[in-house]
């Protein structure tokens, strides 16, 4: 009676596993239980000020991410993006006083659409939290 049991619980977990795989996407499966493709207004939490930003974010069916981030310094590519979950990270590379600095952004999405996470700089001599929301025209 008990490898009967296991045996259906086993079945069940698979079951919603794979139906929430694939019900986000329809046929396809994905670790993801989120998709950030599309626009974000993002705001860096810093002491010298907020400072704003725009994402436009691409998810893939692998679940890399790829796009573009834009602030005052111009824009910059998404480089080794990836969501899991709803956890996401990408870096850009900026240049700052002709020396290039790798920036990190690790975050989550959260349950009402909003963005969280902290930003990284200078092989962490550098952090400070961010927050974004979709904008408008998005998902």
């Amino acid at each position: 009676m008990n490898k009967i049991i296991r045996s259906l619980m086993l079945a069940a977990l698979v079951g919603v596993s794979m139906s929430t795989a694939f019900g986000l996407r329809g046929h396809e499966i994905t670790d993801s239980v989120v998709d950030l493709s599309g626009p974000w207004t993002v705001t860096i939490w810093m002491q010298q000020g907020d400072f704003d930003m725009t994402w436009q974010l691409e998810q893939h069916r692998d679940n890399t991410l790829t796009g573009t981030v834009e602030g005052r310094q111009g824009a910059a590519e998404v480089e080794e993006g990836s969501v899991m979950g709803n956890a996401f990270s990408f870096s850009m590379t900026r240049n700052f006083n002709g020396q290039e600095v790798m920036i990190e952004f690790k975050g989550e999405l959260g349950e009402d659409d909003t963005l969280k996470g902290t930003l990284i700089a200078g092989g962490g001599q550098f952090t400070a939290d961010f927050t974004g929301v979709r904008a408008t025209g998005g998902k």
